[in-house]
């Protein structure tokens, strides 16, 4: 057995908070060992392009950090006896980080990385990944119109659309009206808007009001930008606090949420370096 388990369960992170946790091994025998390696990797990463086109591809390091949890150069190597070994670590994120984020041609992650090297060659490896949440304060931004944007080298190269939630009214016959009132749009868990710390990859978030007539070709289509923040408003224009109460409409929403999240993990399978 070998593994990394952090402290905190939830995987959830925010800049300036200490990664702790350990790396646990499991041995049947006696295993002579050159060294246990851990390391802490942040990156944001930008690449696109098609069969026909050059790949274009751009990267940042947000964390790289590298320790060693057992073996001394200078002392030769250490035999672990059977049963179970725990090496604890302990890394402050630098502040400033941005979000993770996953997208089609980019993404921001964060993973540690840890290798166990036997004298015979053999090396054990593991990696786990953990969430970086960059806290975003409504009351401090300005609301920001744009798109997924992911940028190489200073230039544009792509730009991708999601949609995230749909909600869907019937029709409407003619002669008639309807009033959309106390309708919850719920949003699901998604990075703040503009990650804030990248220079890579830019985003936003618009809702769309849609309708479609029936005797025109064309649809009529709203765009709202929004921004999606960790702290919402604290005040109104009095200046008293204000104290949010969630309907149940939006705890339990009657909207649909199209599968477009990516899920695969590119970083995992990149040919890197050992540890």
């Amino acid at each position: 057995k070998f593994l990394i388990i952090f402290e905190n369960k939830s995987l959830l992170y925010f800049p300036g908070q200490f990664l702790t946790g350990r790396v646990l091994l499991e041995l049947q025998d006696d295993t002579p060992t050159l060294g246990l390696h851990f390391h802490v990797v942040g990156e944001g990463v930008v690449r696109a392009g098609t069969a026909r086109q050059e790949r274009t591809y751009d990267k940042e390091n947000y964390i790289d950090f590298r320790m060693k949890l057992l073996g001394d150069t200078d002392q030769g190597p250490t035999v672990l006896s059977p049963g179970i070994h725990s090496f604890p670590f302990k890394l402050g994120l630098p502040t400033g980080l941005p979000s993770t984020f996953l997208g089609r041609y980019g993404w921001i992650q964060y993973y540690c990385k840890a290798a166990l090297r036997e004298t015979n060659g053999l090396i054990h490896k593991n990696h786990q990944v953990f969430i970086v949440m960059n806290p975003i304060d409504l009351n401090l931004e300005k609301p920001i119109l744009a798109t997924i944007e992911y940028h190489a080298r200073g230039k544009v190269i792509q730009t991708e659309k999601r949609a995230l939630a749909v909600l869907v009214r019937g029709k409407i016959r003619p002669g008639d009206k309807d009033e959309w009132q106390g309708d919850s749009l719920y949003v699901p868990p998604l990075p703040p808007t503009n990650l804030r710390g990248c220079h890579l990859i830019k985003i936003s978030y618009d809702v769309f009001f849609v309708i479609e007539p029936k005797s025109l070709e064309k649809e009529i289509k709203v765009q709202l930008p929004i921004v999606l923040a960790t702290y919402p408003f604290r005040s109104n224009a009095n200046g008293s606090d204000i104290t949010h109460t969630w309907p149940e409409a939006v705890l339990k929403p009657d909207t649909h949420y199209p599968s477009t999240l990516p899920i695969f993990r590119p970083w995992l399978h990149e040919k890197t370096e050992s540890t």
